[in-house]
């Protein structure tokens, strides 16, 4: 097959280690950025389609897409004229276009009523108190909308402190996410990477320094493989389907009242999962993306 890995990341383990897996069983792989391309959408240009300055590229069998929180929306586009094309594509763009955003992610996982922690989208101009009748008294978390790695989160104590940081986020115009915070689960949490819409495996995360509440491994934290529990497999492989994704990482917090899922990335990180498990993800995906390519092919023929 001839498959585009498209991503603006360079330098990146997981794309290493797919390119690699997916070449050792004799695919061509090309890494694709975005940003080196101009796309051609008028109606005479459909041969033309992605231009650089080393002319047209040859459209591909398949796309697997590692365009998380951090990529520019502008790649979306980029994607969509691919699906336009009928290239099947791994994730879809309409599946991160939800998990990019997490109040997007939070509406479309509590219309499923999957398990999430209380959360509200907290307008600029709303009242603070508004925030104790409806997720309780703080602490809390605030998250920005579109962030990742960790990066734009934060801890909030007491009413007064979100008094503060609304007169500084009010510069910003745009509104942010108010969680409850789960005390069980400081400093913690589980990533589940679901692939095919099966849990491939799964990794605690820990947060080295104790005052620390996040356990992301961009901020030290350490990451052990756990034998992971039916019900937390189950819930994650639901998150991820009902988010449309393919491919997902699944963070679930573990509270008094059950697992929680507090986050999904359509773009996970390989690299703490190889090396937790032991396990080539890379080759997990590139196997899954032969399967449902064949399938593909198998159906056609079938209606042929």
């Amino acid at each position: 097959m001839n498959i585009w890995l498209l991503s603006y990341l360079t330098h990146s383990f997981g794309n290493a280690i797919f390119m690699e897996a997916a070449e050792s069983r004799g695919h061509q792989v090309t890494q694709i950025n975005p940003d080196i391309y101009h796309l051609e959408l008028s109606p005479l240009s459909q041969k033309l389609g992605f231009i650089s300055k080393d002319g047209a590229q040859e459209y591909p069998d398949c796309v697997f897409t590692r365009m998380g929180s951090s990529a520019p929306p502008e790649g979306l586009h980029f994607l969509r004229r691919l699906e336009n094309l009928g290239i099947p594509c791994v994730n879809t763009s309409s599946a991160i276009e939800k998990s990019r955003d997490k109040a997007y992610t939070m509406n479309v996982l509590s219309q499923e009523n999957l398990p999430a922690p209380k959360t509200i989208l907290l307008g600029l101009a709303a009242s603070p108190e508004i925030a104790i009748d409806c997720i309780g008294d703080p602490p809390w978390i605030l998250k920005m909308p579109v962030s990742t790695q960790g990066k734009g989160v934060m801890r909030i104590d007491s009413l007064a402190s979100l008094r503060s940081v609304l007169d500084v986020w009010s510069n910003l115009d745009e509104p942010f996410l108010l969680q409850e915070y789960i005390a069980e689960s400081r400093g913690k949490d589980i990533r589940v990477l679901v692939i095919g819409g099966k849990a491939a495996g799964a990794v605690q995360r820990r947060a080295q320094v104790r005052e620390e509440f996040r356990s992301n491994v961009h901020l030290n934290g350490i990451n052990e493989w756990i034998n992971l529990k039916p019900e937390l497999g189950e819930l994650a492989e639901r998150a991820a389907e009902t988010l449309g994704l393919e491919v997902a990482g699944v963070d679930l917090l573990e509270s008094k009242n059950g697992p929680l899922v507090c986050e999904v990335n359509s773009s996970p990180g390989l690299r703490m999962m190889t090396e937790a498990e032991k396990m080539d993800m890379g080759m997990k995906i590139v196997q899954y993306i032969e399967e449902k390519m064949a399938n593909q092919n198998f159906d056609r023929h079938r209606q042929g």
